[in-house]
């Protein structure tokens, strides 16, 4: 019996993509014929597929040419991953910004899942650093930025995202949830996280929350080795992550 390739394209999905894909390199647009002819589909086949898709306004029809055009859905589709984009160049800048002042590594990082995913980063010039990656997934309990993500979150919400107990990673990772809850009342009345070397022995992080039209989207934070996290120092990053996150509110929003 012939195994079955579950690796080849799902029929009507690939369709759907290929008369966005015609739509999108026709400044007029195209008849139902001409769709069909380009894509060697007989009409029986598209026409319902285009039929929906004109419905849900991802291409629109113009009856006086009967002609269809990429729709305003579509459009939308298109300006959201420019946002997106955007926002990571945005992104991006405070955190250069931010490591030029106090010479230490900055990241930033959204929310997925139960997990941390990490967006952007620019490294320390200094010897001995943080070492992380862009597209890395870390644990929400033991991250800065992880807890500045979730620091609005309802209890019982987070609590079925988490789960009761934690992995420990160091003696300082939390433990059990309601460690964790307890310090993020802290996080929401102050507006500052904090991994005390609780990823990484010797490693601390400072974080924020970024909102964008009132939700948090994002968390940026400043990793620093624990013996150049003075007093002072820490001060210092609290602030710059203060100016830099009402910056990006600022501009995101």
């Amino acid at each position: 019996m012939p195994t079955k390739n579950t690796d080849a394209p799902h029929r009507s999905t690939q369709r759907v993509l290929n008369i966005l894909d015609v739509l999108s390199h026709s400044d007029d647009g195209l008849t139902m014929a001409e769709i069909c002819r380009t894509l060697q589909a007989p009409k029986s086949s598209l026409f319902p597929i285009i039929h929906t898709m004109a419905e849900e306004g991802y291409i629109c029809f113009d009856e006086t040419s009967n002609h269809y055009r990429i729709g305003f859905k579509t459009y939308l589709a298109g300006k959201a991953y420019v946002r997106g984009k955007d926002a990571v160049s945005v992104l991006s800048s405070q955190l250069q910004r931010i490591v030029h002042a106090c010479g230490e590594t900055c990241q930033a990082g959204i929310l997925s899942g139960d997990k941390v995913l990490y967006i952007a980063k620019v490294d320390s010039p200094q010897p001995v650093r943080l070492f992380s990656a862009i597209g890395r997934a870390l644990p929400i309990h033991c991250t800065a930025i992880g807890k500045a993500l979730v620091c609005e979150h309802e209890h019982d919400e987070l609590h079925a995202l988490l789960g009761d107990d934690f992995h420990l990673y160091t003696p300082r990772t939390h433990a059990a949830f309601e460690d964790l809850w307890e310090d993020l009342q802290v996080v929401r009345q102050e507006g500052i996280a904090h991994d005390r070397g609780e990823m990484t022995d010797s490693i601390e992080c400072i974080a924020a929350p970024v909102h964008v039209d009132g939700q948090i989207h994002y968390g940026i934070g400043i990793s620093v080795p624990s013996y150049r996290l003075t007093i002072e120092k820490s001060a210092e990053l609290t602030q710059l992550l203060e100016d830099a996150t009402t910056y990006l509110e600022a501009v995101l929003s």
